[in-house]
């Protein structure tokens, strides 16, 4: 990643400026500084009036305001929230970038992210944030790949403060180009779309802190502590014109369009068997048949599907803001116990609790059988058209065609191609005119047994249920205690600090349906004349269930709620997190007379040691775990395991040349990390410098190799069935194999499994989402990251208060962790063939990637090579700040 940022800052003193009788600890540097304007790393600070200025309540927020900030976990996630807050600085991901308070590193964020939760962080009492650019590892160690956030927060408070915030978010629905979209979907399909119109006020949220703090022990020690709340209503997509429906594209990406799921409010059937075909579909003129149904509700009958009318629009359920309830507290102490001895300590605590809404669950490509699908002949819910079309005799001649067959040589490319009676090749082999029917004198299905069960699968959304919901709440800890002090006589200073911190996750999962119940409910016959759920209808007591009720969605009739009761059932998991480190730094020079020649300073150095234990253990149900959660995709496993590291490090800061003509400072920084984990070794280090010819102006450039060892989650994650979206094509299908006349060649759906019995039968997903096989690798190396980066700062005397900075930076990552993505997978065997894309394509019963578990592309944990991004033109963000003005 190459890129150049610019700011330009105005203030009553300079942005970075620090009392320069102090010397305070940089961002990027053991080493203490006069000024951080000495960083050899581009370092950003927004300081407690940006906060205040913009009445944030969320620091996320303010963070993301910057050209190096991406989108990451927050409040505005629904569908795969983790109830966090995190960080993703330079797009390389949230676990690529280093989150700190008061330059201490932060705890993994919940039981399914490595990244740092902010929402801990009391806005209120943030004094400023450092964000450096580039590789930090030999000062932080771990993580610290894209760059560092620092939260420096205001240990020195005296008094008492309230800050209360109030707001809201206001929206005009007047994107006339959405809403002639919309406009559109909504005149075919009244019962899913509608327009958003006029303004709309909604999420609101209120936040209000506490502070006191004063000196004690006749001011030898100061206390600062803090509590606050905060409570935040919901905004729900269908409340805004630009999400009231999912946006895709057609025309090969020309135009936008409304995407959905083909899980809708009626009982679908597909057909994905390749083995069997739905009597009801026959096209005799066809060359194929169709693979849809659906029941018509006015009459209980089966018709063919409308993927116009028939489409599920899930989006107007999902939360834009995540609702949300906070409550923190905590405290910052430090104590001078000796003259040379300052004891500190920082407590600080979070409950967050948050509720993720999407659309209601469904089932989702099952049947009696479960995953496998099937419809029993005997269901007493169907009308006699429906066991008809299910299960009745295809007529001789209806379906079956004149093949080329070559038994002696299987690889014959004619072996498929549709022939005439007498065995010639059909010159068109895509028109259905000129098919020549076979005739055998057998039908060309025979009819199923009348307790038979139809190889089908079935789709319905449980609109009748409610949204699916995620309760999730987060209780997290941190603690630390700390000694620091100069050594008497010396030029030495020491600091020694542990920390242990404990992030506990409780979550509920509402209104999901149990694969399970759903089968056993839908598995219905004719008891007595009463329809009754098969198990407890036949001959077996040992599978009785007296919970069962029959689940009808063939009728036409809204189901029972009992039934719906029945087959719903909440996912419970709860766990935690914990971190312990223990960190002995010793800074300082090596005497006034160790200096450089033409230098004025000592050279300066810091030297410690530091250990990091890392623990997780997360505990999801029995229903979780079986995967029988209809709505998630596929199982979540249990992880249990930690990871400890041992490092020792050293930097120095070498001042070459200090107050000569052309060189007020010319300086080195320095720094080297050696870490130990338990089965691998890592080594950081930096080469830095900096020169200021004049005290307006100073260049600073350098390199640094920065690490990341693979977290738990990337190591020990269970491997299990989820979901990932592909991109729509041409033909504006996902799959590119996928329906009858698919964007990808015969041969080249060939690679990915595609038989040539199921080329052009493919059903595509509308909704766009398809299965993957991910979890962790034990085997993963740490990443290796290279980052080079160069620039000025200007502090022009004339200006008071202007500081310009102009930094270069650039981040190339080897042994990058993390999965081949799906589209490419699946694009790289379209195209190429080549033996390891295409052994991750797994297709499932009909082709499919998506109608049950069967198919998928398998995404888990590799070290994918290197990731390096180039840009061009300017991606910084030019900004004058005033804080005085007014």
């Amino acid at each position: 990643m190459s890129s150049l940022l610019c700011s330009a800052i105005l203030s009553a003193a300079p942005a970075f400026a620090q009392d320069t009788a102090d010397e305070v600890i940089v961002t990027g540097s053991l080493i203490p500084r006069s000024t951080n304007l000495q960083a050899t790393s581009p370092v950003t600070e927004i300081g407690a009036a940006d906060f205040e200025a913009r009445g944030v309540l969320r620091v996320e927020d303010i963070i993301n305001t910057l050209p190096q900030a991406f989108g990451a976990q927050g409040s505005n996630l629904a569908n795969g929230a983790t109830g966090t807050s995190s960080i993703n600085l330079r797009g390389l991901g949230a676990t690529r970038n280093l989150v700190l308070i008061n330059g201490k590193r932060m705890p993994y964020g919940s039981l399914n992210t490595a990244a740092a939760d902010v929402n801990m962080i009391p806005s209120a009492l943030v004094k400023k944030v450092d964000i450096l650019t580039g590789g930090a590892s030999a000062t932080y160690g771990s993580d610290a790949v894209s760059g560092v956030a620092n939260f420096i927060m205001d240990k020195e408070f005296e008094g008492a403060r309230l800050d209360t915030n109030f707001s809201f978010y206001q929206h005009n629905n007047n994107n006339s180009e959405i809403q002639d979209i919309l406009s559109g979907f909504a005149a075919d399909n009244p019962s899913q779309y509608t327009v958003p119109n006029g303004g709309t006020t909604d999420g609101e949220s209120l936040d209000i802190t506490g502070i006191v703090g004063g000196k004690f022990a006749e001011d030898r020690g100061h206390i600062t502590a803090y509590a606050g709340y905060q409570k935040t209503k919901p905004i729900q997509q269908a409340d805004r014109d630009y999400s009231q429906c999912a946006l895709s594209t057609r025309n090969d990406g020309e135009d936008f369009t409304c995407a959905g799921s083909s899980t809708n409010q009626f009982a679908n059937i597909l057909d994905v068997t390749g083995g069997y075909t739905i009597p009801g579909i026959v096209n005799p003129d066809a060359r194929t048949q169709g693979i849809w149904s659906r029941v018509n509700p006015d009459n209980g009958e089966f018709r063919a599907r409308d993927f116009t009318t028939d489409t599920f629009n899930f989006n107007p359920f999902n939360n834009y803001q995540r609702p949300n309830e906070r409550y923190t507290f905590g405290t910052f102490v430090e104590y001078e116990a000796a003259p040379n001895l300052n004891l500190y300590s920082e407590l600080m605590f979070m409950e967050n609790s948050t509720n993720s809404q999407i659309a209601p669950s469904g089932v989702f490509g099952l049947g009696v059988n479960g995953s496998a699908g099937g419809v029993n002949c005997d269901n007493p819910f169907l009308s006699a058209q429906q066991v008809e079309y299910l299960c009745g005799e295809i007529a001789d001649g209806a379906i079956d065609r004149y093949r080329f067959n070559d038994p002696a040589d299987p690889d014959n490319p004619n072996n498929g191609l549709y022939t005439d009676a007498a065995g010639n090749i059909l010159p068109d082999q895509d028109n259905p005119d000129t098919f020549v029917a076979r005739f055998d004198g057998n039908p060309d299905q025979a009819a199923l047994a009348a307790d038979g069960v139809a190889p089908v699968l079935i789709l319905r959304r449980n609109v009748e249920g409610g949204n699916r919901n995620n309760d999730i709440t987060h209780t997290t800890f941190r603690g630390l205690v700390g000694a620091k002090g100069d050594l008497s006589g010396t030029p030495l200073s020491y600091d020694v600090s542990a920390s242990y911190s404990s992030v506990r996750r409780a979550e509920v999962y509402n209104n999901d349906l149990s694969i399970t119940n759903i089968s056993r409910a839908l598995n219905v016959v004719n008891a007595g004349g009463v329809p009754t759920c098969a198990v407890n209808a036949d001959a077996i007591s040992s599978n009785d269930d007296a919970n069962c009720v029959p689940y009808d969605i063939f009728s036409g009739a809204a189901p029972d709620q009992a039934a719906i009761d029945y087959i719903r059932q909440p996912l419970l998991r709860s766990g935690k997190t914990t971190q312990t480190v223990i960190n002995g730094t010793l800074t300082g020079t090596f005497g006034d007379n160790v200096a450089m020649p033409w230098a004025e300073s000592p050279i300066g150095f810091a030297a410690g040691v530091e250990y990091r234990l890392d623990t997780l253990d997360s505990n999801p149900d029995a229903n979780f775990q079986s995967g029988d959660g209809a709505g998630q995709g596929g199982p979540t496993n249990p992880i249990e395991g930690e990871q400890d590291v041992y490092d020792v490090f050293a930097e120095m800061y070498v001042p070459l040349i200090e107050g000569r003509p052309g060189a007020e400072v010319l300086a080195l920084d320095l720094g080297y990390r050696r870490s130990h984990y338990s089965n691998n070794t890592t080594d950081s280090y930096k080469v830095a410098g900096e020169w200021a010819p004049t005290n307006d102006i100073r260049f600073r450039g350098g390199y640094q190799r920065a690490v990341r060892a693979a977290n738990i989650f990337e190591l020990f994650a269970a491997q299990s069935i989820g979901l990932f979206d592909l991109t729509a094509g041409e033909n504006d299908l996902f799959d590119p194999c996928s329906g009858p006349s698919p964007q990808a060649t015969a041969a080249q759906c060939a690679n990915t499994g595609v038989t040539p019995d199921q080329y052009g039968t493919i059903a595509d997903n509308p909704a766009g989402q398809f299965n993957n096989f991910t979890g962790g690798n034990p085997d993963l190396a740490p990443e290796k990251a290279n980052t080079f980066t160069v620039g000025f700062t200007a502090t022009p005397s004339m200006i008071e208060g202007l500081t310009v900075s102009l930094d270069y930076f650039d981040i190339k990552v080897d042994d990058f962790i993390d999965t081949v993505s799906e589209n490419q997978a699946l694009n790289s065997c379209l195209e190429t063939g080549a033996e390891f894309f295409c052994s991750l394509i797994n297709r499932g019963t009909g082709g499919t990637l998506w109608a049950n578990n069967t198919g998928f592309i398998t995404a888990t944990n590799i070290n994918t090579g290197y990731t390096q991004h180039e840009r061009s033109g300017p991606v910084g963000q030019l900004r004058l700040w005033c804080r005085w003005c007014g």
